[in-house]
């Protein structure tokens, strides 16, 4: 049989050639699959970013109660108002000039045994006689409440329900509701934040307030404003963004193993970290060292948190 001389040599080359084909070929296919699992990875990381951002907008948001005298909750009922997921709440302390809440340091008490974090607040009678003055209810409060405006504790709330009495001695509501909360401020170095619903917020007082932190009340029957324990939001009137929302005085009593009363319910505007950043802190020690503190960051710890 004739041989070819080149044969030999072109078998061999043309093998290799088709090794070399094949091994690029399987990378080329590696790389491939490589591309397409990183990019459904990528895929899949973005819809988990996109379904987390969507369950933080409409999460649940920390629910609160509010009390008085009006109400007498035992401590069975307190545990019951903790187990049902409220976690935060404020007490009256005072009302007017010269009245205390006969159950606050009870409501106190038996609410923090039960886990809520809980502040102090006071009901106004702005201008209800000569002596209602911002000074003489602000001190009506500080006297029933200044152990409980300390750390550990949820700031304090100027309550706004009563309307403008006769005697506001040449004062707007704005300007009584100011006065009263700076005099707290400068006792107790810790600012109240301000209490009332939408009617007040736009009809009796001016954007001079919309600096404050606002508990706004606005029980929505209609349902215009939304879910408020996901998503809603309340007018403010002339103030800014509201921090919590009362959205019923209707609380349901047997959710809440009250027999024969109804409770205010309330959200906070964020999470339970929004909650606790309104958490009065605890006090900072003595500077020493590089540790040193001015007066007005301490102030500032106590301050809005928004």
């Amino acid at each position: 049989m004739w041989a070819d001389p080149w044969g030999a040599e072109y078998m061999r080359s043309s093998s290799a050639s088709r090794q070399r084909e094949e091994s690029l070929s399987v990378r080329h296919q590696s790389a491939a699959k490589a591309t397409r699992l990183g990019a459904a990875w990528l895929l899949i990381f973005a819809m988990a970013v996109l379904v987390t951002a969507e369950h933080r907008a409409f999460a649940q948001r920390p629910l609160g109660i509010d009390v008085s005298a009006w109400t007498d909750i035992s401590i069975s009922e307190w545990t019951a108002i903790y187990n049902s997921g409220r976690t935060f709440g404020w007490a009256r302390a005072s009302y007017g000039w010269g009245y205390t809440d006969s159950r606050f340091v009870t409501h106190m008490t038996r609410a923090q045994n039960a886990g809520l974090i809980m502040g102090a607040y006071h009901y106004n009678y702005a201008g209800y006689s000569s002596g209602n003055t911002p000074l003489n209810e602000a001190n009506t409060f500080l006297n029933a409440a200044s152990s409980y405006i300390t750390s550990g504790y949820l700031r304090p709330v100027l309550d706004i329900e009563y309307a403008p009495g006769p005697y506001m001695g040449g004062l707007t509501l704005t300007q009584w509701c100011n006065q009263w909360m700076d005099r707290v401020e400068q006792v107790t170095g810790v600012e109240p934040l301000v209490y009332m619903n939408t009617n007040y917020a736009s009809n009796y007082v001016n954007s001079s307030l919309a600096g404050r932190d606002l508990w706004i009340a606005n029980y929505d029957s209609g349902n215009n404003y939304g879910d408020p324990l996901t998503n809603g939001s309340p007018p403010t009137g002339n103030l800014g963004d509201w921090s919590f929302w009362q959205y019923t005085s209707k609380g349901d009593k047997e959710l809440y193993g009250i027999p024969n009363n109804t409770i205010d319910l309330n959200v906070a505007n964020g999470d339970i970290n929004f909650v606790r950043s309104f958490v009065i802190p605890s006090n900072v020690p003595e500077p020493s060292g590089a540790l040193v503190m001015s007066v007005a960051s301490l102030l500032a710890l106590s301050r809005r948190r928004r």
